[in-house]
C-alpha cells in the first residue's frame, strides 16, 4: 500500500492492474475468479480504475461483465510498475525459502485467513458468543476418491458439485488416493478446500508396491479402480466412509448417503444397471462370478462399513485371490467386491448412483454417474450430460475439459464404439471359460 500510495491504489486495485497487465483482455467475471474477490468488490475497483483512466472496455455497448477490459496507455505504465514492485517485494520477503516452501506457505496462510474470517463472521452474527466451527457440526464425514492425472480434471468437477450441495452441518474430509500426480493439478484441486471441507492427497504407491504387478488395466479401467479395496487397512481411524468415482456429479446432500444405516452389511451400493439389464452381462455375473445379477451393484458409489470390511478380511481375501488366480474380468474391483461381499451388501435406491441407462430413477437424482463409455466430455448426447456441464463450468479445469472434448474426434469415437461391442463378446467368452470364480472357487 505504501508503494502504490502515489497512484491512489490499494489492494484489489493492484490485483486487477497486475492481472490485466499480465493477461490483457480479461472480463470482470474472470477478474473475480482470479482475484478471489466477490463481484461487488471487483465492480467498485473497476469503477475506480476506469474513472481515473487506468482501464477501458473493448466494447462500449457490452456490459462490463461480458466485455473484455483492457489497460489504457497510462494503465499499462502503472501496471508495469505494479508488477515490478510486487515482484521485488515478493523476492525480498521470500529470501531463504524454496519455491515449494513459498507455495505451501501461501496455501496454508490462505486457509488460515479464510478460517479466521469465518470465526469473525460468526462472532458478528452471534454477538460476543464465539463458537468454534467444529463445535457446531455433527461430526466428520470421510469421503474417498481415487485418481490419476488423466481423470483429475473430472475429479475436480465431482468435488465442486459435492461441496455446493452438501449440508453445512457436517465437516467433510475428502481424501484423494493416488500413486503420483502432477503438483500443478493437485494445486488446482486444493483450491476447493474451505472451512468444513478439508482435502488431502494420499500417495499409496509404497503400500501397493508388492501387489501392483497383479493389478491389471481392463478396458477403460486403470489400476486406480483397485484403490478402494485398501481403504479399510490404510485408514484404521475410520469405521465408516464413502467412496466416490471421479466420473460423476453430486446433485444431492452427500451427508444423507453417509447416514445410511448399514447394520452388519459391509457395503451400501446401488444396482449396476448395465449388468442387470444386459443379457450378456447378466450371464457374466450369474455364470462366471456366481453372483445374482439382480443384486449386482456398481462400485462407483459406496457406503463402506470399514469395521465390517476389516472383520470379514475382505482385503486379505482379495489379495489371496488375485495372487493365486489370474481371472479374466470385465470390471475388476467391482467383480471382487460383489463376489466377496455378497449377502452383506445393502442395495440402495439408484438415485444415489444413476447411470446413463434407460431405467427409472428411484427418487431424486442425488448422484449422476457417467459409467462405462459414453462420457459427457466426449459425446454431446450423453444422458444427463447437462448436470456435468453445469458444474464443469465452475471447476478449475473447465478449459482443460473443453480441450479434451475438442480432441475427441471421429477416430476416437470409432475406437470406443468398437470396444463397446467387444466387451459384450468378451462377457460371453468369460462365461464359456474354465477359469472363472464359479468354477474354481
Amino acid at each position: 500500500m505504501n508503494e502504490m500510495e502515489e497512484y491512489g491504489l490499494r489492494g484489489v486495485h493492484m490485483s486487477c492492474l497486475y492481472l490485466l497487465y499480465t493477461a490483457d483482455g480479461l472480463t470482470a467475471t474472470e477478474l473475480c475468479e482470479k482475484c478471489e474477490e466477490d463481484k461487488a468488490t471487483v465492480s467498485r475497483a473497476l469503477e475506480h480504475l476506469e474513472e481515473y483512466g487506468f482501464i477501458t472496455c473493448k466494447s462500449r455497448k457490452a456490459k462490463r461483465y461480458k466485455s473484455p477490459l483492457v489497460l489504457t496507455k497510462m494503465g499499462k505504465q502503472v501496471g508495469m510498475k505494479v508488477c515490478e514492485k510486487l515482484d521485488r517485494v515478493l523476492d525480498q520477503m521470500s529470501q531463504g525459502l524454496s519455491e515449494s516452501e513459498r507455495t505451501a506457505f501461501y496455501r496454508a496462510f490462505s486457509i488460515v485467513s479464510d478460517n479466521l474470517q469465518e470465526i469473525a463472521d460468526t462472532s458478528l452474527t452471534r454477538g460476543t458468543e464465539m463458537i468454534c466451527e467444529n463445535e457446531t457440526k455433527n461430526g466428520l464425514i470421510p469421503i474417498f476418491f481415487s485418481t490419476d492425472d488423466n481423470y483429475i480434471s473430472f475429479l475436480d468437477v465431482a468435488i465442486t458439485s459435492l461441496i455446493e450441495n452438501a449440508s453445512k452441518e457436517y465437516n467433510y474430509k475428502l481424501i484423494v488416493l493416488n500413486t503420483g500426480l502432477d503438483p500443478a493439478n493437485v494445486e488446482k484441486v486444493m483450491k476447493n478446500a474451505q472451512p468444513g471441507f478439508e482435502i488431502e492427497f494420499v500417495d499409496i504407491a509404497e503400500q501397493l508396491a508388492d501387489i501392483k504387478a497383479k493389478l491389471k488395466d481392463v478396458y477403460h479401467f486403470s489400476i486406480v479402480t483397485y484403490y478402494r479395496l485398501f481403504i479399510a487397512s490404510l485408514f484404521p481411524q475410520y469405521d465408516k466412509a464413502l467412496y466416490l468415482d471421479s466420473d460423476l456429479v453430486v446433485t444431492g446432500d452427500i451427508s444423507e448417503l453417509y447416514n445410511t444405516e448399514l447394520g452388519d452389511n459391509i457395503l451400501g451400493a446401488c444396482p449396476e444397471e448395465f449388468v442387470q439389464n444386459t443379457p450378456e452381462f447378466r450371464l457374466y455375473a450369474k455364470v462366471a462370478l456366481g453372483v445374482n445379477p439382480d443384486t449386482y451393484v456398481n462400485a462407483g458409489v459406496l457406503v463402506m462399513n470399514l469395521a465390517q470390511f476389516r472383520k470379514n478380511k475382505i482385503e486379505k481375501k482379495f489379495i489371496k485371490l488375485i495372487t493365486k488366480y489370474d481371472f479374466d474380468l470385465l470390471d475388476p474391483d467391482q467383480a471382487y467386491l460383489n463376489y466377496l461381499c455378497q449377502g452383506k451388501i445393502l442395495v440402495l435406491p439408484n438415485g444415489w448412483n444413476k447411470e446413463p441407462f434407460p431405467v427409472e430413477c428411484e427418487g431424486k437424482k442425488n448422484i449422476v454417474h457417467y459409467a462405462l463409455y459414453k462420457k459427457p466430455w466426449q459425446y454431446d448426447d450423453t444422458p444427463d450430460g447437462e448436470y456435468f456441464w453445469e458444474y464443469a463450468k465452475r471447476s478449475h479445469f473447465y478449459d482443460v475439459i473443453l480441450e479434451k472434448k475438442a480432441a475427441f474426434g471421429d477416430e476416437e469415437k470409432a475406437e470406443k464404439e468398437a470396444a463397446g461391442s467387444e466387451i459384450l463378446e468378451h462377457a460371453l467368452k468369460i462365461v464359456e471359460s474354465d477359469e472363472t470364480f464359479s468354477k474354481l472357487l
